[in-house]
């Protein structure tokens, strides 16, 4: 049985990952017939898109009032993404960096907004309230982006119809509407089988959130991450990166704090904090390789690998000497 629910659990990821990318495309087609500007697609589309299956497990989550799941997943998911993929980037691309429009005060603006939550989360509950603060952080962010960036592309001549014609829009949206249905069922189901693996296996909820489904969920960011690198565009994988980053910590939080409150106590509270702290470092450490002068290269790229690898044995350290002192007790 216990093998069955891994078997599921990770079909549902597929199938989740899978109408996801789905979804971007679409996405991508109907940006281009109303003529959105490169920097649109490039934020909205790219790093808020490859988000999506973050948030379909957020509210997931929030209606199946498992907090651990959507918690755990979007801290894997930020420490994956800061460590794991952006270390595979760069070793791919051997050097990559944020280009012009991004310096040391920008990161300094990401680390902070993923600082956000965990300090409104200190009491151990993210409140309505609170997802309120994180939805108007991200929607402040993006517009002082937008104000910012200065190289907007400019509407062309025919409306931004090119490449895509009137058939092949609405075909986009029917595959968006029909990926998006997807994604939810499917997300559904990896709330379902994550809550019976992690029953059977005697490992808490919050656990599994951040390897497992975050893992998962991370598949969309590591394919473009490592497609932009062999491509030589490493600048395309650190904006999503970036972007992703943000989103996790606003938008997913926030639509699930709305949807219900988000309380962690006992173990789960402790494993919250541990990986938090751990997750503001490795944001840290990053964002500070991201905003100096050479960029991120391959040698940070290995520094970042080594320390995801670290993050799975604290975590799993830590739990091991949860379960001895309960089992000495």
């Amino acid at each position: 049985m216990m093998l069955e629910n891994l078997f599921f659990l990770l079909v549902s990821c597929a199938v989740l990952v899978k109408s996801a990318d789905v979804m971007v495309k679409s996405i991508g087609r109907i940006a281009i017939f109303f003529n959105m500007s490169g920097f649109a697609i490039s934020f909205v589309l790219i790093a808020f898109a490859t988000s999506i299956p973050e948030l379909s497990i957020g509210i997931a989550s929030a209606i199946e009032k498992t907090p651990e799941i959507v918690i755990g997943n979007v801290i894997g998911s930020n420490v994956a993404n800061a460590t794991m993929i952006m270390g595979i980037v760069a070793l791919l691309a051997r050097r990559v960096g944020a280009g012009s429009n991004i310096n040391m005060r920008d990161t300094m603006h990401i680390f902070a907004i993923m600082a956000v939550p965990i300090i409104l989360m200190l009491n151990g509950k993210l409140e309505r309230i609170d997802g309120i603060v994180l939805l108007a952080v991200f929607l402040w962010y993006s517009m002082w982006l937008i104000t910012k960036d200065r190289k907007i592309s400019k509407v062309n001549e025919n409306g931004g119809r090119d490449g895509v014609s009137v058939g092949q829009l609405l075909w986009s949206v029917l595959a968006l509407l029909a990926s998006l249905a997807i994604l939810f069922v499917s997300a559904d189901f990896i709330i379902r089988f994550a809550k019976e693996f992690s029953t059977e296996i005697g490992l808490p909820l919050i656990l599994i959130s951040l390897f497992l489904i975050s893992f998962g969920t991370t598949l969309p960011e590591l394919t473009f991450g490592v497609r932009a690198a062999f491509m030589g565009r490493g600048d395309m994988a650190i904006g999503d990166t970036l972007g992703t980053l943000v989103a996790n910590s606003t938008v997913v939080l926030g639509v699930s704090a709305l949807i219900a409150p988000i309380e962690l106590s006992g173990g789960s509270f402790l494993l919250f904090i541990t990986s938090a702290f751990f997750m503001l470092t490795a944001g840290f450490i990053f964002l500070t390789f991201l905003g100096s002068e050479e960029g991120l290269t391959w040698r940070e790229g290995i520094g970042l690998i080594m320390l995801y690898t670290l993050f799975i044995l604290v975590m799993f350290t830590i739990e091991t000497v949860s379960i001895g002192r309960v089992g000495v007790v």
